[in-house]
């Protein structure tokens, strides 16, 4: 048997304590992860109000988790590697000023 929580005692077991308001988008709307996926909490009304469990809270979260390590390890291959800098272009820039000084140009 599951212990079936208002959304205003959820707010509670909540650190950041998110208004009952955002409990209620989060079970009907879901929210959107960095990966782009709509992650909703698993809910259920009895009468006219809306209950959750303790397990579906942290489930909610665990996927949002989920979502955003995906999206950020997809990221991160998707990056392309840096450029090993030229060991003589500083000499090269250094040249190339000096003439343009002797130019005039500078």
């Amino acid at each position: 048997m599951f212990s079936y929580l208002s959304l205003s005692e959820a707010v509670e077991m909540i650190p950041s304590k998110p208004s009952t308001n955002a409990f209620w988008r989060w079970c009907r709307r879901g929210l959107k992860a960095r990966n782009g996926n709509i992650v909703r909490m698993e809910h259920c009304r009895i009468g006219g109000k809306i209950y959750v469990t303790e397990d579906a809270i942290e489930q909610f979260f665990s996927s949002l988790a989920k979502a955003d390590t995906e999206y950020f390890e997809q990221q991160e291959q998707m990056q392309v590697p840096a450029v090993k800098p030229d060991k003589f272009k500083d000499e090269r820039m250094t040249e190339t000023e000096r003439f343009l000084r002797e130019e005039g140009v500078l």
